[in-house]
């Protein structure tokens, strides 16, 4: 396999099982990741904040474009978090998941509204979802949210709100 960066540079090639992981802390492949997130953003920045319902029949690419076009209304914080959450129990959907940007989507979230219990609880579940697994990515997802602030964000959300 080839880095999806090959074309900004990116000289790397090995196995299909390394790729993710190289591909996680490669500038070129995030670069890249970050160039297709901005412009589906732009995309839907124009566009009225998506209903429950759209919401729940969302992809994961689809799911994480929403929640970053729209991280300041709560509503849809909250369901684009509880759909990664129920989207990302398949192993398949964890890679194209952090491809699209939704660990740093999600503590964009849970920052953003840290007095609201469902963003919390639901931002907590997703990244929990997101970066588990026993995969040979799994350590280079852990480290990603790790660079994205999930480890303040999440301690944040246990003090705030105890009981959930």
């Amino acid at each position: 396999m080839e880095c999806a960066g090959a074309a900004d540079g990116c000289g790397w090639s090995g196995v299909a099982a390394e790729q993710a992981a190289h591909e996680a802390s490669c500038p070129a492949a995030v670069r890249l990741r970050l160039m297709v997130s901005s412009s589906t953003i732009e995309l839907l920045q124009h566009d009225a904040p998506p209903s429950c319902e759209e919401v729940e029949q969302m992809g994961v690419v689809a799911a994480v474009a929403a929640l970053l076009a729209h991280v300041a209304v709560a509503r849809v914080a909250e369901e684009a978090c509880q759909r990664l959450t129920a989207l990302c129990l398949d192993e398949g959907n964890k890679e194209p998941a952090v491809e699209a940007g939704a660990l740093e989507a999600v503590v964009a979230a849970m920052q953003a509204h840290e007095q609201v219990a469902g963003v919390q609880q639901h931002g907590c579940r997703a990244l929990s979802n997101v970066c588990g697994g026993t995969d040979a990515a799994a350590p280079a997802r852990n480290q990603r949210a790790v660079a994205a602030g999930a480890l303040t964000a999440v301690e944040a959300a246990m003090q705030a709100h105890p009981q959930v």
